[in-house]
């Protein structure tokens, strides 16, 4: 079985959205040190490295992540990989996203890439899918001040994955397990998000 890790690796150097709390950990006492045990401790926004955005993030009344049912974080999920400065539906619909994805993970392999576009995401509620990743801090415009993709597919009951490591995965179905901590009315909360595929090897 092949097995991809595909969350970005938490420490104090990793890159933030801006403006939010930088990453931070330190250890409160060490075995070094002659203490019985270590004991660190660790600050950071909800939104740091690989990360769910629940409905509740940009709409009032909506689920907290401790709501989200899991079996929409669990199960086949279809990666492409595009070198598109945007997401746009020209794009997705020249990606070959198979029939009744439910579960769609982006990777973006241009640097000058800018985001999702309307166009894009209203191709994307018009399918099967209730779930996109992307590996970028943010699916939006880098200057947005609206966020209107995060409003229009949260509004739709799409959830958002953002921050995961896709650079070293090929294009393919895979299966996601990607699990949230279950914080209490969080609106987002760091991931463990791996992919799975089995390989047949001998004809078998």
């Amino acid at each position: 079985m092949l097995i991809y890790d595909i969350s970005r690796p938490l420490n104090n150097f990793i890159e933030t959205y801006p403006g939010d709390p930088e990453f931070r950990l330190s250890y409160l006492q060490t075995i070094e040190e002659g203490s019985p045990f270590s004991l660190s401790s660790f600050s950071m926004s909800s939104h740091t490295g690989t990360h769910i955005d629940a409905p509740s993030h940009f709409l009032s009344g909506g689920l907290t992540i401790d709501e989200l049912p899991l079996s929409l974080l669990m199960g086949t999920a279809v990666l492409i990989q595009t070198t598109q400065e945007y997401i746009d539906a020209q794009t997705l619909e020249e990606s070959n996203i198979p029939k009744n994805t439910s579960r769609l993970l982006i990777g973006t392999k241009n640097p000058r890439f800018k985001g999702m576009t309307i166009a894009g995401a209203k191709w994307i509620m018009g399918k099967t899918i209730n779930l996109v990743g992307i590996d970028r801090l943010s699916i939006e415009e880098p200057d947005t001040e609206t966020f209107p993709i995060h409003k229009y597919l949260l509004s739709n009951h799409i959830l958002l994955i953002e921050g995961l490591k896709l650079d070293a995965v090929p294009a393919d179905t895979y299966d996601l397990i990607c699990l949230p901590l279950p914080i209490s009315s969080a609106e987002a909360a760091p991931v463990r998000a791996v992919l799975t595929k089995n390989v047949v090897k001998n004809g078998k």
